[in-house]
């Protein structure tokens, strides 16, 4: 489920918009929001299996995949080069473990949730004979299974 509306701000206050609606510089074509859990099978000492352990929801990562769109080779590395000084977390801020808050809408529902976000990867390469066109990849890692809601309140919806 690809959401509706994606920005991103960093610490420093600057945001990004991707999948925007009018200027339609950084289209989505991939989304995914996986909750990774945590536990820790114990082995039985006298019998083959495992203990049942318990299973706790741990942290969400977000991988996004889309493109960098350009009129021309100027236009298209003026997207890439906005992209990259609002994504990667300004210099000043290297040393906090929080890049930024991402806020996210989904198609049909009009809440807006958010999560602060550390940068994983960010990746633009460049296509071939193809100067006004590129590809992004970003990787988001939340500190929390859950969405919040704009009053601040966990969300289980997503």
């Amino acid at each position: 489920m690809i959401p509706d509306q994606i920005i991103y701000r960093n610490n420093a206050g600057v945001q990004i918009e991707l999948n925007e609606e009018f200027n339609f510089r950084y289209p989505l074509q991939e989304f995914e929001m996986n909750v990774y859990h945590e536990q820790s099978p114990q082995s039985k000492m006298q019998q083959p299996g495992e203990w049942p352990t318990y299973s706790y929801p741990r942290y969400r990562a977000f991988n996004l995949k889309g493109s960098i769109l350009g009129t021309d080779a100027n236009g298209y590395n003026d997207a890439a080069s906005d992209m990259k000084e609002v994504i990667q977390p300004p210099y000043a801020f290297y040393d906090l473990r929080k890049h930024g808050t991402l806020f996210l809408r989904f198609y049909g529902d009009g809440t807006v949730y958010h999560m602060d976000v550390q940068l994983v990867t960010l990746e633009t390469p460049k296509i071939a004979n193809y100067p006004s066109v590129g590809d992004y990849i970003i990787n988001w890692r939340g500190f929390e299974p859950y969405l919040r809601t704009s009053s601040n309140v966990v969300s289980l919806r997503y």
